[in-house]
This record gives structure tokens, sequence and C-alpha cells, in this order.
């Protein structure tokens, strides 16, 4: 669109198109007060009306390209796919622990085949034996000594029991259940904190290295 302006009464100028508007009201030639009269309009308006009217209008068709581009990804969305990635990693964060389990496990057999703990040829071999060595062996010991515990709830002794006069089946039940659930999550943190730690090894026996060459 193109418009007329004023800048004194009885004189106008134009037609210019707003991108010119815009470039006098840089140069001080025509501010927000500067009468503006649409091409084909009898009504005089403002530069500055006639700038917030097209930033509204810019902003309500942004508005509107965004709903229609979310209209048309919606349409080729499928729920069912998203509903089961979510079971997916819901059973992928449930079996986490066993999987970090099952690795700790392998690893040390692996050490006991061959005679040898990583540690021993690590060029940070007291980090090294702290934060993998010891990873390994206590998650190991970790899923042998919580389960047990949890299981001496069922005969009424143990951490996780907690019936205070006599043994008691819904706290035999309960202290079992807990306990199985406490050693779930803190097997999933010992892992976390030592997977964190290991990683930080490892990083710093690269750097040794890389500074020995």
């Amino acid at each position: 669109m193109r418009y007329h302006y004023s800048l004194r009464r009885n004189e106008n100028a134009g037609p210019v198109d707003l991108a010119e508007l815009t470039r006098l009201a840089a140069a001080g030639v025509i501010n927000d007060d500067t009468p503006v009269l649409p091409e084909g309009s009898q009504t005089w308006s403002t530069y500055g009306a006639v700038r917030q009217g097209v930033a509204a209008s810019v902003a309500a068709e942004a508005v509107a390209a965004g709903v229609t581009r979310a209209g048309a990804a919606l349409k080729g969305f499928s729920w069912g796919s998203m509903f089961f990635g979510m079971l997916l990693a819901i059973l992928g964060w449930l079996t986490l622990p066993w999987t970090v389990l099952a690795n700790a496990a392998r690893e040390l057999a692996e050490w006991g085949k061959q005679r040898l703990l990583p540690s021993s040829s690590s060029d940070l071999p007291v980090l090294t034996f702290y934060m993998i060595v010891m990873r390994n062996l206590t998650l190991v010991l970790w899923a042998i000594i919580a389960p047990f515990c949890s299981c001496l709830s069922l005969f009424g002794v143990g951490p996780f029991y907690r019936g205070y006069y006599g043994w008691n089946l819904g706290a035999a039940v309960g202290g079992f259940l807990g306990g199985l659930v406490f050693s779930y999550f803190m097997l999933l943190g010992i892992a976390v904190l030592f997977e964190t730690l290991a990683v930080g090894v490892r990083m710093a026996n690269d750097i040794k290295r890389i500074a020995q060459r």
C-alpha cells in the first residue's frame, strides 16, 4: 500500500510506500504525529498509527503461519507412536540398572580372566582403581546385599522391616517391597555417580597421554 503524508497544512507529498515512510521517519523528516492518508482512502491517520497497525498485522500473520505449520505437522503426527516411544523410554529406564549391573559383572569376569586390573595399565592408577574398579565391585556387591536385606523383612528382621510389635504381614511385605525399590534407585544413583567420575578419569588419562607425546 502507498501513502500520502503532510508536512505542512494543505501541502501533501507522496504517494510513497511504507518502506519510504520508514526511511523518512528514520531521517527525521516525519514522526509518529505526521498526518498520513492511505491511497484511495478519505480518512487521515498518523504515521505512528499506520506503523503500529502494520506491526500488529505482521505479528498476526506470523501467528497464523505458525498455527498453520503446527496444524500441518500434527496431521502427520502419530499419537500411538509417541506413546509407544514413551513406553520404550520407561522400560529402558526401568531396566537401566540391570544393564549397568550386567556390564559391571562382565568387566569383573574379564579382569579375572586376564588376571589384570585396568588400574595396572593406567597413567592414573589410584583414580582408575577407585573410579572404575571400585565402581564395578560396588555395583555387584550392592546388587547382592541390598536384595538380601530386603528379603530379611519377610522374616521380621533387617533394616527395611518396620514392625515394632513382633512379626506383621503388612510390615514384612512393605519392608520387602520398599527395600527392593530403595535398592533399585540406589543402584541407579551409584551407577550414574561412578559413570560420571569414570568419564573424568578417562579424560584425565587421555590428556596425560597426549601431554607425554
